[in-house]
């Protein structure tokens, strides 16, 4: 018996009965479709997955294997941001700046015709630690899947990371469970100079930097 054969009535002879029947397998062969379809997104999504674990392993893989001490490092932290928030991440890169800390910053160090993957690669062998910028402004499910993949090479390489939230976001979001674990600064405003100061502490490890 059908999924819906206890909706046919007793009597099938008659032409309500055969509509009846003829709607319900039809019913029948859409639900089947779906499952098929449901079951082929599942299989897909699965294989992304791998394809982006595969991914980051390559790039684990390639990246530059050149164990630099910090004083070696060209670069004091690296900016990871979301480009609708560029205008507030310029602001704190150029304050950074007047501190005499020197920050990664793409805009600044990706050339044009540079490979975006190949720039990142040896920015992570040159930067002491990397600043991870979340505003209000939502990512898209492959921007969490890159930043998760460039927070797996971060912490394969012992490099430290800053959740860093900017105005208008109080805490960090589920769907970046993997950065809770971590202590995070909190600007209430762009000019929110204690924020700044915590920013400074967590690039540096000195609660009062001087860049004198």
């Amino acid at each position: 018996m059908g999924l819906f054969d206890w909706l046919l009535p007793k009597t099938r002879d008659d032409s309500l009965s055969e509509e009846i029947r003829r709607t319900v397998e039809a019913g029948e062969d859409r639900l089947a479709l779906y499952d098929e379809n449901l079951i082929y997104e599942q299989e897909r999504i699965q294989e992304i997955t791998e394809e982006v674990h595969q991914e980051v392993q390559n790039i684990l893989a390639n990246a530059i294997d050149i164990k630099s001490t910090l004083d070696e490092k060209e670069f004091d932290v690296f900016l990871a941001h979301n480009s609708i928030d560029k205008p507030s991440i310029r602001h704190i890169s150029n304050k950074l700046k007047d501190k005499g800390l020197k920050p990664w910053l793409d805009e600044e160090q990706i050339l044009p015709g540079t490979f975006f993957q190949d720039a990142i690669q040896q920015a992570i062998n040159q930067v002491k630690s990397a600043a991870i910028f979340i505003s209000p402004n939502e990512l898209g499910k492959w921007q969490l899947l890159e930043l998760r993949a460039f927070i797996s090479i971060l912490v394969e390489k012992d490099i430290p990371v800053i959740p860093v939230l900017l105005p208008g976001k109080s805490e960090i979001p589920g769907n970046l469970f993997f950065l809770q674990q971590l202590n995070w600064v909190a600007f209430s405003e762009i000019e929110d100079e204690e924020a700044f100061r915590r920013l400074i502490q967590g690039i540096t490890g000195q609660y009062n930097y001087d860049d004198n």
